[in-house]
């Protein structure tokens, strides 16, 4: 029984990211690709990051893509909307932790990045790196370099006197989400995609 109830959890846990992968596909899709009847179209995508950006209770998401003779990029993300379940009865999977609280639905935003707004934040990501790195906050204090993208957008690194900065944020409408700078090198995945023709 237990190993059932394993197998279910883990099962509606990998159908969930594979739901959220396919969202920014759709979107592009449906607002980027033009479709004209009895013609073709190409159409290719760049995952940059995948679900790995977490935080302000959602997830965020990078895909490039190129398009006829346009580059660009959509960001994605995805934030929970919770129902408090305050006397729900969760079942007991072992190594699975489980809260009390059934997500209803989710609200999706995304942000389109023009190709210039792309390499803005590959080449900025090593200027932020090094001045943060500069950077000897005091005990108690904590130090931000940002580099704004767009004006629903802005990236930055912070560090506080025992924290190095290993994750550098993306700000969207003044929420917060991580990404962490070496899984998956989300900075080479962007140089690739920049230097596709």
């Amino acid at each position: 029984m237990k190993l059932l109830i394993g197998a279910i959890a883990l099962a509606m846990v990998l159908g969930a990211c594979k739901t959220q992968n396919v969202l920014s596909e759709k979107y592009i899709k449906t607002h980027v690709e033009s479709h004209k009847t009895g013609e073709f179209g190409n159409l290719r995508l760049y995952p940059m990051i995948r679900n790995s950006a977490t935080g302000s209770d959602g997830k965020l998401e990078l895909v490039g893509y190129t398009f006829e003779q346009q580059k660009g990029a959509i960001l994605r993300i995805t934030k929970k909307k919770t129902l408090a379940m305050p006397n729900a009865k969760m079942p007991k999977v072992p190594n699975l932790q489980a809260s009390s609280e059934a997500t209803a639905d989710s609200t999706v935003r995304y942000i389109m990045l023009s190709e210039e707004q792309c390499k803005a934040i590959y080449d900025n990501y090593s200027v932020l790196k090094s001045k943060i790195k500069e950077e000897k906050p005091l005990k108690g204090e904590i130090v931000y370099h940002d580099y704004t993208v767009s004006k629903d957008l802005f990236v930055s690194f912070r560090k506080t006197i025992d924290q190095a900065p290993t994750v550098i944020t993306f700000w969207v409408d003044g929420e917060k989400y991580y990404v962490p700078t070496k899984a998956p090198n989300f900075t080479v995945r962007l140089k690739n995609f920049l230097d596709k023709k």
